[in-house]
């Protein structure tokens, strides 16, 4: 099956078979975590450069453990060790790591849209790894893996979504990526010191909001 994507932006332009194939792709190469040498040569020759202006532990460490993986050179860097800090603009800062002829540039901002622009001003693929309180979708695809993994299947699953919705990126992203398979409402509910928030899916939409505020 062919793979016809340049960018990871938003999960909703991935089709169901586009889904199948990258959550294959990731179980094939789940075994190379299992070797006693952790490395393969897939990415040799290419540079990602990991441009993380908000911080981040989980998914800045899981990308760059990755890239290492898969034999990438890696450029990692952002927030205020760059000269973003002295006044320079995204796309200032874009159009000089193009001058390094990159393959691809993996992007966390706190702005909604970010990655979009990246992609506007550079030829490099780009992956969004996190934009403000828009979206994540390499979060909701680690998501459909673990419930792939666990459950061999989506179609006629409630799933639920629990946190902070009202800061989660992941909860724009994962329930929208399966519209076709999660027919059945899902319910995402928290819990904070002074709010209780739910919000009803069905087919991947919000279709209802429920907000108490605890005095």
């Amino acid at each position: 099956m062919a793979f016809n994507h340049k960018h990871l932006i938003d999960i909703t332009e991935y089709s169901e078979e586009d889904i199948k194939l990258i959550l294959e792709t990731a179980k094939a190469f789940s075994e190379v975590n299992e070797r006693a040498i952790k490395k393969v040569p897939t990415l040799k020759g290419k540079t990602i450069v990991n441009m993380f202006n908000e911080p981040s532990t989980r998914t800045r460490s899981s990308f760059e453990l990755a890239e290492k993986r898969l034999s990438a050179d890696s450029l990692n860097f952002g927030g205020s060790s760059t000269s973003t800090v002295k006044g320079e603009s995204l796309v200032d800062t874009v159009e000089t790591l193009n001058a390094y002829k990159i393959d691809c540039i993996v992007v966390r901002d706190k702005h909604a849209g970010a990655p979009y622009i990246v992609t506007q001003n550079s030829p490099a693929s780009v992956i969004c790894a996190g934009d403000g309180k828009h979206n994540h979708p390499t979060q909701a695809l680690l998501d459909l893996y673990t419930i792939w993994e666990h459950k061999g299947d989506f179609h006629g699953l409630k799933v639920a979504v629990v946190g902070d919705i009202a800061h989660s990126r992941v909860c724009c992203a994962t329930p929208c990526s399966r519209p076709a398979a999660w027919q059945n409402p899902c319910l995402a509910h928290i819990k904070a010191p002074t709010l209780h928030y739910t919000i009803l899916f069905t087919s991947g939409k919000i279709i209802k909001k429920y907000l108490y505020r605890m005095e």
